[in-house]
Formats: C-alpha cells, sequence, structure tokens
C-alpha cells in the first residue's frame, strides 16, 4: 500500500485550482439510506438534584449510508444505534462519526436543510430516500486524485486514495474562484517584493491559511472527499436540462 501524503497549503491551493480549472460535472443519480438523528432532551436539575427543566433540542442532522458499505436494513439501524447511544458518553463532533469506528468511507453526516433540499422519501422502503430534482440539476464538481492523500475537509481530514475524487458544489464554484484569484494575485504582490525564497514561501503559505481555512485550521469552502468508485457508482456526468424547441418539437439531445 503506498503511503498517504498529508498535504500542506501549497498543495491544497493547487488541487483547488485543478478542481476549478479541470474538473467535471457530475449530478446524483442513485438512492441514499438515511436516519434521523433523534431529539435530544436537556435536563437541568436543581441544587437538591430534583428534576428542574427538560427541553428538547432538533440537532437536525442526518447520518448517511452508502448502500455498498451497508447493504442492509440491520447494518444501517445497528451502525445508527451505536453512534447515536455513544453520544450519551460523549459529545460527538463530525470528524468522530467518520473516524474508523465509524466505518468513516461509507458513512458520514448532513445537515437536515441540505438533505431534505436534495432528497425525498421512498414510499416503498423505510429510510430510503431518492434523488429529487434539485439533486439532479445541482451538479458536483469533482476532480479525480493520481496519489492517496489526507485531504482537509470543514470537520478535519478525509483520506482520498488513489483514484478518488474531491468534490464541490458547482454552485459555490463562482465564490471559490474568486478567492483562488484573490490568492493568486497576491502571491504576485509578494514575489514582487522580492523577498528571500524561505520569507517569500512562509508569507505565502500564510495567506493561504488566511484566505482558504478557518482559524481552527479546518478549511473555509464544502470541498469534500470520495473513495475511489463512489463516484462512478453514485453520480452521473451532468447534462444541462435542454429548453424545448420554439416550434415545439422535442430538444436535441445533448453530446
Amino acid at each position: 500500500m503506498s503511503k498517504i501524503r498529508k498535504i500542506d497549503e501549497f498543495d491544497y491551493l493547487g488541487l483547488l485550482n485543478g478542481l476549478v480549472d479541470d474538473g467535471e460535472a457530475f449530478a446524483k443519480t442513485t438512492p441514499r439510506y438515511a436516519v434521523k438523528w433523534p431529539a435530544l432532551v436537556i435536563h437541568t436539575e436543581t441544587s437538591n438534584g430534583q428534576l428542574e427543566t427538560a427541553k428538547e433540542i432538533d440537532p437536525d442532522v442526518y447520518i448517511l449510508f452508502d448502500p455498498a458499505g451497508f447493504p442492509t436494513a440491520a447494518d444501517r439501524d445497528n451502525a445508527a444505534a451505536t453512534i447515536i447511544n455513544n453520544f450519551r458518553d460523549k459529545a460527538l463532533a463530525q470528524q468522530d462519526l467518520r473516524a474508523v469506528d465509524y466505518k468513516g468511507p461509507d458513512l458520514w453526516v448532513m445537515e437536515g436543510k441540505k438533505f431534505r433540499a436534495e432528497y425525498e422519501p421512498d414510499p416503498a422502503e423505510k429510510n430510503k430516500y431518492q434523488p429529487n430534482e434539485e439533486a439532479r440539476t445541482a451538479p458536483r464538481q469533482c476532480l479525480t486524485v493520481d496519489e492517496d492523500i489526507e485531504f482537509p475537509v470543514q470537520w478535519g481530514t478525509f483520506v482520498v486514495e488513489k483514484g478518488g475524487a474531491i468534490a464541490t458544489r458547482v454552485s459555490d464554484l463562482a465564490e471559490i474562484q474568486k478567492v483562488l484569484t484573490d490568492v493568486s494575485q497576491n502571491i504576485q504582490s509578494l514575489k514582487a517584493q522580492n523577498l528571500p525564497d524561505d520569507e517569500l514561501r512562509d508569507a505565502s503559505r500564510a495567506l493561504i491559511r488566511q484566505s482558504l481555512y478557518k482559524e481552527d485550521g479546518t478549511t473555509l469552502f464544502d470541498i469534500y472527499g470520495m473513495k475511489p468508485g463512489f463516484l462512478e457508482k453514485n453520480y452521473d456526468p451532468f447534462v444541462p436540462p435542454q429548453p424545448p424547441q420554439k416550434n415545439g418539437s422535442p430538444p436535441k439531445p445533448a453530446r
């Protein structure tokens, strides 16, 4: 097995430029299995240990499963029960849900608002959801990687193996492109100062971190990783909807 390389700020910048310039658009086409995180009940007690208040909080989060990794309802129910029950013992951050104990590459979490915007329940099967029209027409920009890398994401890091991909929503590309353009221009300004090589590199690194990372070291944009084969199994190349012809004839097939 090849060594997994933890990419640095310059690698990350290069991959984002590649994603914008050379990536391809894909749309979701396969169903998802998902379990909604149950509401949490927060109790407060009086000084003598008596129940004072009980407040229910809905975190509005879904646990999503790749059917290839969790092929049966029992597999999915057991994994969801393990994760939710463990919450009684500690607060789980997103990176915990993707750790080895949770078979991370086949399981992830998604905010309820984003999930419901792209999926609708399949009445034929419990916890099964089909991509809706929004999902089929709101593509992801994807770029295949050619080595095993530890890729920074909004919840920590994700290992993208050779043949896997990085991806983001096409709707986010304009904002990403703007920041990348600003970074490029600012690095060129630094180079014009004729700084020593080590100072130029340190200043450029700091600039990239300031522009593309948050203060806690996680990334600014929702650019995530996919394991090898996931893209091909779950997405199809995006074909923009064709408007009907003015004379009422059907649209010409997209090439």
